[in-house]
C-alpha cells in the first residue's frame, strides 16, 4: 500500500525537489524513492506489482526523467537473469509499464537493446507462463512505439443500414468509412515492427490460452495502425495458420487473432476466403 501512494505522489505535478530538506547529509527525495523501488523489484514480494506502478509513474516525471530514466533502464536490463525466475518476472514488468505511460521519443532509443534482450535471453522460449507473458507484452508494446498514433483510415467501418438507403443507383454507396480520420500515409515499417509481428505470430501456437489471447491483441494492436498493403500480409499470416489441421492450438490461437482483426476493422470483407 505505501509503495501505491509513493506512485500516486509521483504523479503530483510538483517537482520533488521542492520536498527536500537542503542537509547536505541527507539524500534528495528523488534518490530515495528510486533506492525503494530498485529494492523492491529485485526482491522476492508480494508487492511486485506495486513496484512496476511506481517505478513507471516516477522515472517518467519530467523532472526525474533527464535524471535517472536512462541508467534505470540500463539497470532494468541488466537485472534480467534466466536463472532468477521472480527478478525477471519484476524486471519485465517494469519495463511493460514504462513503454505504456512513457512518451515514444524516450523509450524508442531503448527499444532496439530491449528487442535483442528479449531474444537472446530466449525468454519468448521460457518454461514460466509468467515471463512468457510479460515478454510477449513488452514485444507488443515495443513494436507499437514505432507506429503512428492514430489508427488507419482504411479500416472497415461496421454500420447497421436501413434498407431504404442501400437502394441507391447502380447500388453504389459514396460514403468514406472514417470522414474524420486523418489518411494514413503510407509509411516503411521498421524491421523493429517485423520482428514483434513475427515473436507475436509464434505466440498464437503457445499452449498457454492466456498467452495466445494477448499474442492476438497485440496483432490486432499493431495491424490497426500499419499501411494496408502490410496488414495485409499480417492477415495471410494469420489465414496461413489455419493449414495446419493437425494443430488444434495453431488453429484456435488463428480464430483468436482473427477476432481481434475482425473486432478492430483490420479484417476487410475482400481478405475473407
Amino acid at each position: 500500500m505505501l509503495l501505491l501512494w509513493l506512485g500516486v505522489l509521483s504523479m503530483v505535478p510538483f517537482q520533488l525537489s521542492r520536498f527536500d530538506s537542503g542537509d547536505a547529509n541527507t539524500k534528495p527525495v528523488s534518490k530515495r524513492i528510486l533506492d525503494v523501488i530498485k529494492a523492491n523489484l529485485a526482491a522476492v514480494s508480494k508487492a511486485n506489482s506495486a513496484s512496476s506502478f511506481l517505478s513507471a509513474h516516477f522515472i517518467t516525471r519530467p523532472d526525474i526523467k533527464d535524471l535517472y530514466f536512462d541508467d534505470f533502464m540500463l539497470w532494468l536490463q541488466q537485472h534480467i537473469d534466466t536463472n532468477n525466475e521472480v527478478q525477471t518476472i519484476n524486471m519485465l514488468s517494469a519495463l511493460a509499464m514504462i513503454f505504456k505511460i512513457a512518451k515514444r521519443d524516450t523509450v524508442t532509443k531503448h527499444a532496439h537493446n530491449i528487442m535483442a534482450l528479449l531474444i537472446e535471453k530466449k525468454l519468448f522460449h521460457s518454461n514460466s507462463f509468467l515471463v512468457k507473458k510479460l515478454a510477449l507484452k513488452l514485444c507488443q508494446r515495443i513494436g507499437l512505439c514505432f507506429l503512428p498514433v492514430n489508427l488507419a483510415s482504411w479500416r472497415h467501418l461496421r454500420t447497421v443500414k436501413k434498407l431504404s438507403e442501400s437502394l441507391v443507383v447502380n447500388g453504389e454507396l459514396s460514403q468514406v468509412a472514417f470522414p474524420d480520420a486523418r489518411e494514413n500515409e503510407e509509411f516503411d515499417v521498421p524491421e523493429i515492427v517485423e520482428d514483434v509481428l513475427d515473436k507475436l505470430l509464434q505466440g498464437l501456437e503457445d499452449v498457454y490460452l492466456d498467452i495466445r489471447w494477448s499474442a492476438a491483441k497485440g496483432i490486432g494492436r499493431i495491424s490497426s495502425r500499419l499501411p494496408k498493403a502490410f496488414a495485409s500480409e499480417v492477415v495471410s499470416s494469420v489465414f496461413s495458420m489455419f493449414e495446419k489441421k493437425d494443430s488444434e492450438i495453431s488453429v484456435h490461437g488463428g480464430c483468436l487473432a482473427l477476432a481481434e482483426l475482425g473486432c478492430r476493422g483490420t479484417l476487410l470483407p475482400d481478405q475473407l476466403p
